[in-house]
């Protein structure tokens, strides 16, 4: 035999199936002594290691660690890939294997009776919001959770939380930059009226008597510019924007328009991707700390950080072109 074996091949050899040969690794006491044999041989010789994620799986899952993730409107963003492979980076240093659950309004019911019911798992990763009907099914299984930079609605008993303080960050980076001496600001792409970021905002701009007008581009193929003008008419100074995306494309539509950034009109984002540094100019950002967060997810997941205690972290405010500090 050559080139990398797999468990059929090692099967064919010894004339049997690859379940016998499966549990030749995993529980060798239930095979005849002549079948365990005539295996062994087979596998000394070709040098043959089972795979540990498909040992595990086999074990119904026994030692797994899963990340759950709601994709029905499509493919995690890029951000949740970054992290997630940050965590798996970290958790691959810890001898752990990562399973991805993608669930959908479709699969949802065969996924929750395949993963949670059916299997062991040591712990799961919860990506980012999931539907009522899979945190039930959380709760009903017992499986310690970690959610990444959002809070379960349905209060599930062992998750802890590893993340930002929306609030905080947002207020605390808000204080700076309206202390730059801007007079209007405007707020680009809030999602939604209870946004935690939103909130933050809008308090630090009435503390300071600052008139703040909330734009979004909904979707539209000219969103962008329209709401360049909007904010421009409005005689805003600073757009703040919800994420980096949002910043990056507030600047590109700048850039379309010719006006000047930051002369005109200065941008900061919210997130910190590495991105905002290959622009010109570089974007003033909110940055997360994703490789803290990587870590102490990966720790709670492998079980190296035993309690109950969430993991609140700190952001920072990375000062770029588009938005100066002096």
């Amino acid at each position: 035999m050559s080139g990398e074996l797999t468990i059929y091949d090692i099967a064919r050899a010894a004339g049997t199936s690859p379940r016998t040969v499966s549990r030749f690794f995993n529980h060798p006491e239930l095979l005849a002594s002549c079948t365990r044999e005539r295996i062994a041989r087979l596998v000394e010789g070709s040098g043959f290691r089972p795979s540990e994620v498909a040992s595990r799986l086999s074990n119904r899952g026994q030692g797994a660690v899963a990340v759950m993730a709601w994709v029905a409107q499509g493919p995690p963003s890029e951000l949740h890939q970054h992290l997630l492979g940050l965590v798996a980076a970290d958790l691959a240093r810890r001898g752990r294997d990562l399973l991805l659950i993608g669930l959908t309004a479709d699969n949802l019911a065969t996924a929750i009776a395949q993963h949670l019911e059916r299997r062991k798992l040591e712990a799961v990763l919860l990506l980012n919001h999931l539907p009522a009907e899979a945190q039930d099914a959380l709760a009903a299984a017992a499986v310690p959770t970690v959610s990444l930079n959002w809070r379960p609605e349905r209060g599930l008993r062992r998750n802890r939380y590893v993340g930002i303080d929306y609030y905080e960050s947002m207020r605390a980076s808000a204080v700076q930059l309206i202390a730059l001496g801007h007079r209007r600001l405007a707020w680009i792409g809030g999602r939604r009226p209870d946004d935690r970021r939103s909130q933050a905002l809008r308090d630090v701009a009435e503390a300071a008597g600052r008139p703040l007008l909330a734009l979004d581009p909904a979707g539209d193929a000219t969103g962008w510019d329209r709401v360049l003008a909007a904010a421009l008419d409005d005689g805003a100074t600073l757009a703040a924007c919800w994420c980096d995306l949002d910043a990056l494309a507030l600047l590109a539509a700048a850039h379309r328009a010719g006006v000047a950034v930051p002369g005109t009109l200065a941008i900061a984002g919210f997130d910190g991707l590495a991105a905002g540094g290959l622009v010109h100019p570089t974007l003033t950002t909110v940055v997360q700390p994703w490789a803290a967060m990587a870590e102490h997810a990966a720790r709670m997941l492998a079980g190296e950080d035993p309690g109950h205690h969430d993991q609140v972290l700190a952001t920072s405010l990375r000062w770029g072109g588009s938005c100066p500090c002096r």
